[in-house]
């Protein structure tokens, strides 16, 4: 009941997730989601079950604020930054590729 309303923002996180990594930009998936499971599932879950004495609830409390709070930045990141901007150059028609070192 508390997170379901979390979930939707959790899978525009994913997609971007998997989107970012695709195209080649690695840390900025990377943070988000260490900032998810640490920041918020971990530190905020901690934070507010047991300093705050809010138990279970606080836990489920936390995953649905990190959910909320990482899904609106990769949303922000997808709308604005720059993820489409390719990372690898393609090369040249008619280029060689040098051999790979095995």
């Amino acid at each position: 009941e508390i997170l379901i309303w979390s979930l939707p923002f959790f899978g525009v996180l994913l997609v971007a997730l998997f989107v970012g990594r695709g195209s080649g930009h690695t840390v900025p998936p990377t943070l988000m989601g260490i900032a998810r499971l640490w920041g918020f599932h971990v530190g905020l879950s901690y934070l507010l079950a047991f300093y705050l004495g809010y138990g279970s609830i606080g836990i489920w409390t936390a995953m649905a604020v990190g959910n909320l709070v990482t899904g609106l930045a990769a949303l922000a990141w997808m709308k604005y930054g720059d993820w489409a901007r390719p990372i690898i150059r393609m090369r040249k028609r008619g280029m060689r590729m040098p051999p790979s070192p095995d």
